[in-house]
């Protein structure tokens, strides 16, 4: 089986680049010729109220993910770029859990605003401050401190 690397980039709030960043990552990505899927958390699985026991339809928006990914890997894609405003308490073992072979980096992105703003789900594999750093160089910070993201768990 081979590894699906899934970089999970998450912060506080909205509107602070989450979405710049995933497309900076899916841009590199792309262009060293690995075929990359980019999927806003924030549009999938969404319904008014949530249920109390999935606050922020997190569970569901995780099954919806793992539904779509045959889909994705039948057309070549290899790893995953998905963002969300909040972390999600176990989302690599759920992940692990919804995808065969799934690699899950955590990252934490915050700007000056929202650093000490930490969450219960605060908790990530990587935290960085994107104070005043553009969506490329974020992205490069971003794929050196996960080990060369996602070549290393691709085996290139």
């Amino acid at each position: 089986m081979s590894a699906v690397p899934i970089l999970w980039l998450h912060d506080p709030t909205a509107g602070d680049g989450k979405s710049w960043v995933g497309w900076e990552l899916l841009m590199q990505t792309s262009q060293a010729g690995v075929k990359t899927a980019y999927v806003d958390l924030e549009y999938l699985g969404v319904f008014e109220p949530a249920p109390q026991h999935d606050p922020g339809n997190h569970q569901l928006k995780i099954k919806l993910l793992a539904a779509q990914w045959p889909a994705y890997q039948a057309a070549g894609v290899r790893c995953l770029v998905a963002f969300t405003a909040t972390g999600v308490t176990g989302v690599t073992d759920a992940l692990s859990d919804a995808i065969p072979g799934a690699a899950v980096t955590t990252c934490r992105t915050d700007t000056a605003e929202t650093v000490n703003d930490l969450p219960d789900d605060a908790a990530a594999d990587l935290h960085l401050d994107i104070t005043g750093v553009d969506g490329d160089t974020v992205a490069e910070q971003i794929r050196a401190a996960a080990g060369n993201w996602p070549f290393r768990d691709l085996g290139l």
